[in-house]
This record gives structure tokens, sequence and C-alpha cells, in this order.
């Protein structure tokens, strides 16, 4: 958000009456902040100053010279200055120390940076946490989460775990005094202080129990690994997961047994590095964590996952690829890289952990009761590097070479060219039932945040375009100046919070021209038009004339002033409410357009966010769904002219269009494909 210059406003103090406003709001939108907490963050007595960031809807709260607070567009989020006040504002995730220059530079968190604890507290995607180094007290960056504690449990320490909003060195802490809380703060990095005193936190609110930190030879146990270096701890924290660039092509065997004893040695050092990890004391701290919405203050997680043999992984891995290859995979898709199916097989795995068969399966290879059971209970994440394959593409090689797909090797990736589905085990194998979870669209929603207004009254929602799970547009109408006499004279009234469905306004027009004008033509098909009716059609000076009223209808609704609003299945629009906006909806635009002088396209994907759908979700989705390269971008403008686009690479507008009614739930109506190639000569 801060990694480039912004350009600020002038500064304006607050009064007393707005600091007070502002204590309030923080302390509502942070349950674990205290009075004294709020008044370290906005004093009384000093200076608390306010200014915009230009181009954006961002607005920031100074304490002094630093930048304490940011507002964006209504969603408060402390800056480090702010909670190096109150370190104890947020919950926080642990890392080692050569983790904190890749958050420095603006990267996000991944989860294999993280220090796990032996329980997760209940948390939620979209949630503002924290990060800290390991025996330091102060965090160095805030952002929102991209999974919850229950994703994490079934998915295992994998992908983007914060979506960093600001860290300590960007642009934002430029702006304050930049100064650093201790001397573990440099340029080069953050460490722990190694201090136990400056790691005392004081005393949390009763309702919110401190979690002592890890002590310094815990900390030196659990970074046993340095010696490995940046490797091991912060190619995990801020890159990609393995799995996706294990694409590329094998070498000579001698290369092949080297990658086997390094994937042992890498599994030896893993295993060492988890026992040696931090307990769950001092992992994360646990304190705002209740306070982020959990009602329920003790954590319920289940048991520990069971640890499977290779051979047992492989039934595991084989029964998920053939899974994907009965329901997931359909032939005009191909081609698609290796690593595209296996991100398919652990969607599915989740589900296909409790199917019978693969229980079935697994009993062959002589596993006990109890570990049948402990699977049931809590499936191991699924982890090619855990079975006999050790690497994604041995794992295909080995399905090609049974004849369930066919492969072939294209700038060192494996590619999946064609798939078998005539294959015995593919004709006899039963899909796993589906389990109920959020659909796509309720993921992409979920990040997406709406206004706070007054909804309609029921009997507006009338107009509902009702479509089962589907995404909801309610439009309505309001008389526009010319239009309210009419209303007025048939008895109805309007307001500011007063919406009407386009029958209700053909009513009011009806009972008009029925109680006071007659009916001419044949049949009463036409009307003549009095002053107040030559008005609202837009043809004010020609009372008197006689009009049909099927016409007379389309002038009217000309003068009426259209509003919307989205409801979405996936979001609980008690606790978020509705936001009617004024005008006609946009629709989605799904346009192909030319790069490189014609020879490729791109495909652009603008209005996401008008149905509540988070756009960097959507890239995430379209580019695992259609394995290609995605992105998001900013427009130019304000309003519908600006705003987050999605950027796909390729002409996938069919494939887009189709992904984001029937994953997005959003009707085909409002989504609109263009292409704006140049014709070939």
């Amino acid at each position: 958000m801060f990694k480039k210059p912004v350009t600020l406003s002038a500064r304006t103090s607050l009064s007393n009456k707005e600091k007070k406003k502002l204590r309030a709001a923080l302390k509502e939108r942070f349950p674990s902040l205290t009075d004294v907490d709020a008044d370290l963050l906005v004093p009384d007595g000093d200076e608390v100053q306010t200014c915009k960031v230009q181009a954006t809807r961002i607005v920031l709260y100074f304490r002094h010279k630093d930048p304490v607070i940011v507002n964006n567009d209504g969603s408060f989020f402390p800056t480090v200055y702010g909670l190096w006040l109150v370190p104890r504002m947020l919950p926080c995730f642990l890392v080692y120390a050569p983790v904190s220059k890749f958050l420095m530079g603006g990267a996000d968190l991944m989860l294999p940076g993280v220090l796990p604890p032996k329980r997760w507290p209940q948390f939620q995607k979209g949630e503002l946490w924290a990060v800290r180094v390991i025996e330091n007290q102060y965090p160095i960056a805030v952002g929102k989460t991209m999974v919850s504690n229950k994703d994490i449990y079934y998915q295992g320490m994998r992908g983007r775990g914060l979506e960093l909003y600001h860290s300590f060195t960007d642009h934002l802490w430029e702006l304050g005094s930049r100064s650093t809380p201790n001397a573990s703060f440099t340029a080069a990095g953050v460490t722990g202080s190694g201090d136990p005193e400056e790691t005392e936190l004081g005393e949390p609110p009763e309702k919110f129990p401190a979690l002592p930190i890890a002590s310094k030879g815990e900390d030196e146990q659990a970074a046993g690994g340095s010696e490995r270096g940046d490797e091991d701890v912060t190619n995990g924290g801020v890159k990609e997961n393995e799995e996706e660039q294990e694409g590329e092509g094998e070498g000579d065997e001698g290369d092949r047994d080297n990658d086997d004893r390094c994937d042992e040695r890498e599994e030896e050092e893993h295993e060492e590095q988890e026992e040696a990890q931090p307990s769950s004391s001092s992992a994360f701290d646990n304190s705002a964590a209740a306070a982020a919405g959990a009602e329920d203050e003790s954590p319920v997680t289940g048991p520990p996952p069971v640890t499977l043999t290779p051979d047992q992984m492989d039934v595991y891995l084989h029964h998920c690829l053939l899974e994907v290859l009965k329901t997931s995979v359909q032939e005009s898709q191909l081609p698609l890289d290796a690593s595209a199916i296996y991100s398919l097989m652990l969607a599915a795995a989740d589900r296909v952990a409790r199917h019978k068969v693969l229980i079935e399966a697994l009993e062959k290879t002589g596993i006990a009761d109890e570990a049948v059971k402990a699977f049931l209970l809590a499936p191991p994440p699924l982890d090619v590097k855990r079975s006999s394959h050790k690497k994604v593409p041995k794992l295909f090689t080995h399905a090609a070479k049974a004849k369930l797909l066919t492969t072939k090797e294209q700038r060192g990736n494996q590619i999946i060219t064609g798939i078998n589905k005539q294959h015995p085990q593919v004709t006899a194998y039963t899909p796993a039932p589906e389990r109920p979870k959020p659909s796509a669209a309720a993921a992409a929603s979920s990040s997406s945040s709406s206004q706070q207004q007054q909804g309609p009254s029921s009997s507006s929602a009338g107009n509902a375009n009702t479509t089962g799970d589907m995404v909801q547009v309610l439009e309505f109408y309001k008389p526009g100046q010319r239009v309210q006499p009419v209303f007025a004279a048939a008895g109805i009234k309007t307001g500011k919070e007063r919406f009407f469905t386009i029958q209700e306004c053909r009513e009011a027009v009806n009972k008009y021209v029925s109680e006071r004008l007659p009916a001419e033509g044949d049949k009463g098909k036409s009307v003549v038009l009095d002053a107040i009716l030559a008005s609202a059609a837009g043809m004010k000076g020609q009372d008197g004339t006689e009009v049909a009223k099927a016409e007379l209808w389309k002038k009217v609704q000309n003068n009426l002033d259209d509003y919307f609003c989205v409801v979405h299945p996936g979001k609980d629009h008690a606790v978020d409410p509705v936001s009617i906006k004024k005008g006609p909806i946009s629709k989605i635009e799904v346009s192909v357009e030319d790069r490189s002088g014609g020879r490729k396209h791109t495909t652009h994907v603008l209005h996401l966010a008008t149905y509540h759908l988070d756009e960097q979700a959507v890239a995430e989705y379209l580019s695992r769904k259609l394995a290609c390269s995605s992105s998001t971008y900013e427009l130019p403008g304000k309003g519908d002219k600006g705003g987050t686009a999605v950027m796909v690479q390729g002409s996938a507008a069919k494939q887009v269009a189709e992904l984001l009614t029937t994953e997005f739930k959003v009707p085909r109506k409002y989504i609109e494909t263009k292409d704006k190639t140049k014709p070939k000569k």
C-alpha cells in the first residue's frame, strides 16, 4: 500500500471533540484497546493532526510528527509507530529475524516462514494481524490475513498468510520521524532484542491472558537452522511454495540421485526444526486474537494429524489425482501445467480424505485402526515430498507410465497434454461426495467491504433478480424533480430513504392518470396530458397533447433516478449491511486487447468490486483455474472509471465470463464481453 511515495494534502489539527470521537472509533474497531491505550494514540494535551493522501481515500492521523493511525476508506489500522506505543493492539505472527528484510522490502508474509503454535487461535480471513520478530516485542509490519485458522489446519503451512499493508522502512514510516523503538531495528533488518526485560509487554486485559515470550535459549534452538541461512527461513517465508517451481525438467540419473538425497536431508532438517520450534506460548500473541471476533475465548481445534508412510501418501496422492481427472479437468482445458493439476489435487484433498474408497485403500496398506480414526478426524495435508515420488514431476511421470495421462517437457516445465478418461481406474473410480464449504464467490467477497446504509423496505425486495445462491441485484428508483408532483398528487409519500420498484413507479403514474385524466383513443390506450404529466414526461408546454400510454410511460421512466444494491450470497448482510448506490449498475466488463503488436493478447476484467468481489482473490483463482499468469492494476479516474482491474494473460474472455457465473455466482446478464483486438489484415 505504501511501496511508492505518496503526496499529502495540508495537515489540520483535531479539536478535542474530534479526538474524543476518534478514540471512540478506535476502541470500537479494536476491542482490546483500553482507555489508556487510546489516550496514548490520541492524547488530549498534545496536538493531533490529520491529512489526506492525494488521489486516494486514505486519511492519516499524526501524533507529534509520527503517523499512528490510517483510515483506509472507513477501515482503521495502526502504523508501526502506533503499534510501538501499544504493542498488544493486534495479534502477531512470529517470524525469524532473516524474514524481516523481505517484509521490509514489501513482500507479503508466506506461511512457511511463520513459527506455528501447537494450537492456532480462531481467526478468519481478512482480519488485521501484525508481524514481529521472535524475542522482540515491537511489530515490524501490519496487514490482513489471507487464510483462516481452519485453512491452515486443513491445507498446511502453505501459501500467503498475510497481505502486507504497511511495514517498517516503507514510505509511510518515512513520513514520520524515522525513529525506532530500540537498536534491533536497522535498515538491514530487525533482530531479537535479546533482553528479557524488553520482551515484557506488561499485563494485558484480564479477558485476554498473556502468553509468555520464548526465552533466548528457545529462540536459539528454534533458529538452529540459521547456518542454512536465509535459504530455509527466508525462502520459506516470502516465496511461493516449492511445488510451484518443481515443474523444471529432470537432469541425468546422477542429478536425480542427488535430488533424492537432498530431499531426504531437507526432510530430516524439517523434522528437526519442527521439534525445535517454540511452543504455542511463543509463536504468537493471542491477546488481541480473541478480541478479533471469536465468541469462544478458548479455541477449539482437532487432534494432531496422523503421519502417513510414503506408501500411504502415494495412495492418498493417487486417489486425489483420480478425483481431479474424473471431475475437474476436461480435454478442452488442456494443455495445463503440472503444477495446476497438483493445485487441483490439493483443493480436492479435503473431500477425498473422508471418501470411503480411499479409507479402504489405506486399510489394504496395513494402517492401524487408531490411525484411520485419527485420519478421519484430522486428515494430514497432501504432500508429495512425504511420498515415494518426492517431487511433482516424478508424480506425473509415474502417472504417465500408468497411461492415466500424457506429458511433455516445454521450456523446463512439465505440461499435461492429455488425460485418459477411459482408463479402467478412472472409469471405476467413484467421485467423493461434496462437502459443504464456502464457494469461490464467498471467498472473494470476504475481503470486500460495503458502506453502511439503510436497506430498502420489504415491499421493494420483490424486484430482486432471484437466482438461488447467485448474486442478486436489486434495482430501485426515486422520482426525479419533474416526476415528484405526480407521486404527490397520487398520494404517495417520497423522501430521502424511500425507494420504489419499477412496478410501483408505474402504478403511481397509472393512479394519477386514472383519477385525473380522461382516457382517449381506442379502448383508452392514450391520454391527454395536463401540465403536471407533460412536465413529468419531459414535454413541458405541450399539455393538451394526446399521447399513447405506453409512450407516456417510456418518457416518464427517463426522468426517474436509478438506484441499485448488490446482495451477495457469501456475505452476512445482517452484520455488513448492503449499500444502495445511485445510478445504473455497471456490468462486469471482460475485454480482450492486443499486446506486442497483436501477436499476443491480454484479458481485462473491470467492475468486480461492484459485485462484492475482491479483485486479488479473483485474479489468484483465475490464475490457478486457467493455468496462466494474472495480476491486478489500478485504473485511472474515480467512480466507475477508476478502481482495480484484473489482467489475465491470453485471450480468455469466454472462459473468464463462464467462471464468473459458475464459480463467483454473477448472473450472466451482468457480464459483458468485448473484443478490442484489431482485425487481422
